[in-house]
């Protein structure tokens, strides 16, 4: 049986903030630059203030309807549900399918009818704008909006129930950019983007990113082993 997922276009955590008035600051996210590259860091929680960052890559492309993830060997991603400690990315193609690619060259169709979210996909979402929140990885002020209008709520005792997501906030030179994406849920913030906000980079995208080899099109994913609970 596939270990269970939520899904997003991102994710974020919920780490210790201030808010502050929110009356001087735009309610609706800033959208996404059209094309554009951005370095990630997973495995981050808070719950046990354990710290094992594993590098990521987002690469987005509006002009082609297409996007790539990549994660590092050891990142929540791969392990949890994909059961490799190789690398791992994500693939979403204008067909509308997110693709699996591992790092042994494995390819296949891992979820269908999940294309690219357009630029503007977090103001289309109608989250609940939460004010100005200070991001404690990161160290910078942010703006934060939270989806509870996206999903319905995920059951869970040690954090938001619901997507998150964090921008720099109008004060800084970076404004804008994208700082944090949460899944809510038992991972505890192990599957969240902790976005680099110097490291965009924005322009067209090397289209090889999204190439896949044509086999890979057609062959869906095999239902993943249920991965056991560690006891220690």
């Amino acid at each position: 049986m596939r270990t269970m997922r939520t899904l997003s276009p991102f994710v974020f955590l919920c780490a210790v903030s201030t808010i502050q008035s929110n009356a001087s600051f735009s309610q609706t996210p800033t959208p996404f630059p059209k094309d554009f590259s951005i370095h990630f860091v997973t495995n981050i929680t808070e719950v046990d203030n354990k710290q094992y960052p594993i590098d990521g890559t987002l690469y987005y492309s509006w002009s082609s309807k297409s996007q790539r993830i990549d994660h590092a060997p050891g990142s929540y991603e791969c392990i949890h549900f994909y059961n490799t400690t190789s690398s791992c990315s994500l693939v979403f193609l204008p067909t509308g399918g997110m693709y699996r690619l591992l790092g042994d060259g494995n390819c296949c169709l891992d979820l269908a009818h999940i294309g690219t979210p357009p630029p503007d996909w977090a103001a289309r979402a109608n989250p609940t704008f939460a004010g100005k929140v200070h991001d404690g990885y990161s160290n910078l002020d942010t703006l934060e909006w939270i989806f509870d209008n996206l999903t319905a709520a995920f059951t869970s005792t040690t954090r938001l129930a619901h997507h998150t997501t964090r921008q720099v906030a109008p004060s800084h030179p970076l404004a804008g950019i994208p700082v944090l994406f949460t899944f809510p849920g038992n991972a505890n913030g192990r599957q969240d983007y902790h976005f680099n906000v110097t490291s965009m980079i924005v322009g067209q995208q090397d289209p090889s990113l999204f190439r896949l080899d044509e086999p890979c099109e057609n062959v869906p994913c095999p239902p993943q082993p249920e991965i056991p609970t560690r006891t220690t």
